[in-house]
């Protein structure tokens, strides 16, 4: 299996292309929180806290798990929240482009994702679960225990996760001694 995982300098190249607020908001927030693209699109600002430098997010099958912010992500997504043209009445976290302001749907942030990859040049494309993959990969590459990245990325069973372990520079994850 091919695991599809950007490496740090393809992440730090998709970071510096983006042009808009909201480009930046959405890549530091698919990457911190290793959320799916419907976590993210369904996140409210009222599930931020930014004192806290977390967020709640709801996954599959209603579960709810709490996530952690670095500065930089905190950072981003108030600078795109400062610039949102919407006077806060939608509750979305991650709103619509044009009025009415409304929560953006999934494909909006694919094309938006797809379309930073673009400006990168990346060969291989880009889809919001590349952020997944990368940050459980960039983990477990850093020698985070398995149970651990487990619970950030909200998955119940370790096989899954581990699915994410068979990349180079995890041979303890492979061979089981994690």
């Amino acid at each position: 299996m091919t695991i599809k995982a950007l490496g740090i300098e393809e992440l730090e190249l998709v970071r510096e292309v983006c042009v808009t607020l909201r480009q930046r908001a959405l890549i530091e927030c698919l990457y911190a929180t290793g959320c799916r693209l419907s976590e993210v699109r369904n996140l409210n600002v009222s599930d931020v806290n930014f004192h806290k430098m977390s967020t709640k997010v709801f996954g599959k099958g209603g579960k709810e798990r709490i996530v952690y912010l670095s500065f930089k992500k905190v950072y981003h997504l108030k600078r795109y929240l400062n610039s949102r043209q919407n006077n806060c009445e939608c509750k979305a976290l991650f709103v619509s482009e044009r009025k009415p302001y409304r929560r953006t749907i999934n494909r909006s942030i694919e094309r938006e994702i797809n379309r930073v990859g673009e400006m990168a040049n990346l060969e291989k494309g880009l889809s919001p679960h590349w952020f997944i993959r990368t940050l459980a990969t960039l983990l477990l590459d850093s020698g985070a225990e398995l149970a651990a990245v487990q619970a950030i990325l909200g998955h119940e069973d370790p096989d899954t996760t581990l699915c994410y372990a068979k990349c180079k520079g995890n041979r303890s994850v492979q061979e089981g001694i994690v």
